[in-house]
């Protein structure tokens, strides 16, 4: 009689079928993970458009007359830096606007990574 020696180990199959739930788990988690990402950057760029229309805000009642024709359109230029507005917008942002839209009102218009827009005027 012979005797065979039995490997320890894993089979193909057994290897495969956990593969398989690892991959099934994955399924159900990627795209909460970027869909939390994606609302993160929202609230990033909302915070941010706040902050910059109060600083501009403070920033248009300090310049003398009514006019906001000194208005400058660069969401980092030091008139606002001055007011104490964070000097770069966060990862989230993609671009920040300041316009003027009438002889006493101005928007702050504020663009994410997703493509979404976030307007903050007075």
């Amino acid at each position: 009689m012979r005797k065979t020696a039995r490997q320890s180990g894993f089979t193909l199959i057994e290897l495969l079928i956990v593969l398989g739930v690892i991959v099934l788990l994955a399924s159900f988690v990627f795209p909460n993970v970027l869909a939390s990402r994606a609302k993160a950057n929202d609230l990033a760029a909302r915070a941010y458009g706040k902050q910059l229309f109060g600083h501009v805000t403070a920033w248009v009642a300090e310049q003398p007359g009514d006019s906001t024709s000194h208005l400058l359109p660069d969401c980092t230029a030091p008139q606002y830096l001055a007011q104490g507005a964070p000097s770069s917008p966060p990862l989230g942002v993609t671009k920040c606007q300041v316009q003027q839209l009438g002889s006493a009102r101005y928007l702050v218009r504020v663009t994410t990574v997703n493509g979404k827009v976030f307007d903050f005027n007075q």
